[in-house]
């Protein structure tokens, strides 16, 4: 299994908004592929908030195979309506990461 974390810094001036679209369009979204067995949305605690509240997303994919489709096929199209969407407002980086049992 494989987890995908992406890690988000949000401006305070967008976050309301920001909650709802990752809520009810962004999270569900990622889904439509079938490739995310399941997913984590967490907000970031104990670090500075000046700028913003720092949230990470976790998608769980099952193989290897998954991340490489939803790599090829789906991330540039969210990467593109978040930058249209949020513009600078919005900082992310992603890791992979191999669940090791």
């Amino acid at each position: 299994m494989y987890l995908y974390n992406i890690t988000i810094k949000i401006a305070w001036e967008i976050h309301e908004d920001w909650l709802i679209w990752m809520r009810e369009e962004n999270i569900p979204f990622l889904y439509t592929g079938e490739l995310i067995s399941k997913h984590l949305f967490l907000r970031l605690k104990d670090i500075e908030e000046t700028d913003g509240p720092t949230y990470a997303l976790q998608l769980f994919l099952d193989t290897e195979q998954h991340y490489n489709k939803f790599i090829m096929e789906y991330l540039s199209d969210i990467n593109q309506v978040q930058k249209a969407r949020w513009g600078n407002n919005m900082y992310s980086f992603a890791t992979l990461m191999e669940v090791v049992h």
